[in-house]
């Protein structure tokens, strides 16, 4: 696969929860505030972002109570994850699935963020998927979403989770710098950078 499909980072859009140690590391924040990973600054999401390209994986995480900690593997499916990994889920390791969306944000356009989606916020990417695919047969290119967030409750507790709700067509410039993007992040790997520390644990 070479370089092509190499690991790469880029700077998270943040949903801060405030649950672990999110504020040591983004800084204090409301609860469903959208924050720079960088640089722990907020992120205007309300101007608009516009999806670039999504990736799924599974990531195999050392359980927080196996006296281990950080990732143990990262699978382009479930289907992948080793049978001795899945026996030692809830135990010794949390298998999580993700969606990454690479998206371009109006308000910080230097470099493409990635939302990262799981769990009960995987209904919003897929949302967002419909809402794209509808566009493409109507023969447009990717449309501008505001960014927002929801708070989802439940015996466990509070969380929010992300909203995608359009605003229209981006403008030629932001469809541009979109397209260089795609050419750029499209066939390589997202990096699991994520702290299962700083996650809601649902």
């Amino acid at each position: 696969q070479g370089s092509e499909s190499s690991d790469f980072s880029l700077p998270n859009l943040h949903l801060f929860q405030d649950v672990g140690n999110e504020s040591d590391q983004y800084g204090d924040h409301e609860k469903g505030t959208w924050v720079n990973s960088l640089t722990g600054e907020k992120v205007d999401v309300s101007q608009g972002i516009v999806p670039i390209t999504a990736q799924k994986n599974v990531v195999v995480w050392h359980h927080r109570d196996s006296g281990q900690s950080g990732m143990v593997g990262m699978f382009d499916s479930r289907r992948a994850v080793p049978p001795e990994m899945i026996a030692g889920q809830g135990t010794e390791v949390d298998i999580v699935e993700y969606v990454n969306l690479i998206v371009v944000a109006v308000a910080d356009p230097e470099l493409p963020f990635v939302v990262r989606h799981k769990s009960s916020g995987l209904t919003a990417v897929r949302m967002l998927n419909t809402l794209e695919a509808g566009r493409g047969r109507a023969n447009k290119g990717p449309g501008l979403y505001e960014l927002k967030s929801k708070q989802k409750s439940n015996d466990k507790g509070k969380w929010y989770i992300p909203m995608y709700v359009p605003k229209g067509d981006p403008d030629e410039d932001l469809i541009a710098l979109a397209s260089t993007f795609h050419e750029m992040f499209a066939h390589k790997t997202i990096a699991a950078v994520e702290d299962m520390s700083t996650s809601v644990p649902f």
